[in-house]
């Protein structure tokens, strides 16, 4: 099964969603399976080979909820980021009430974008990587994209000169 996950996915954490925010988790939703192939390539092909080992014939319990843990993750994620847009579309940042009753919002809109943006965390994305690095028996996690709630910037790994 390739990277998957569904407005159900989103419904499961998040409550009923009204049609209109359906029909928008249902776009971010593939957003963020697009943009998690993006950020980490080989994460397809390590949940599609879980997959295989889970529905082979003679598959072990370790094999099956290996391949189960990968479609968790990546349901969690792609869910968690959805859930962020269709709570804070407006990007508020900050409400408070004053003492005589006034009310002040505070808000970040990029002028780029009229909408909040679809993002992993960084905790979601650490996520990911803990389940590449045990699946591939890495014992380090390589970076190869990032992308910051805060600043929506890409980093790449580079390679220092040697002394």
């Amino acid at each position: 099964m390739p990277l998957a996950a569904s407005v159900s996915d989103v419904e499961a954490r998040r409550g009923t969603l009204s049609d209109a925010e359906s029909d928008l988790a249902a776009v971010l939703v593939e957003d963020a399976l697009t943009k998690l192939r993006g950020l980490r390539p080989n994460l397809a092909g390590l949940v599609d080979a879980a997959d295989t080992a889970a529905a082979a014939v003679g598959a072990t319990a370790a094999q099956i909820q290996d391949a189960a843990d990968w479609n968790r993750v990546v349901r969690v994620a792609v869910a968690e980021a959805v859930i962020r847009v269709l709570v804070n579309q407006e990007q508020f940042r900050s409400t408070s009430i004053g003492a005589d009753g006034s009310i002040a919002v505070g808000y970040t809109v990029p002028s780029e974008v009229p909408r909040a943006r679809l993002a992993f965390s960084g905790e979601e994305l650490t996520d990911i990587d803990r389940k590449i690095r045990l699946s591939t028996g890495s014992g380090s996690v390589v970076s190869i994209g990032l992308t910051s709630l805060a600043t929506e910037t890409q980093t790449t790994p580079s390679t220092l000169p040697t002394p």
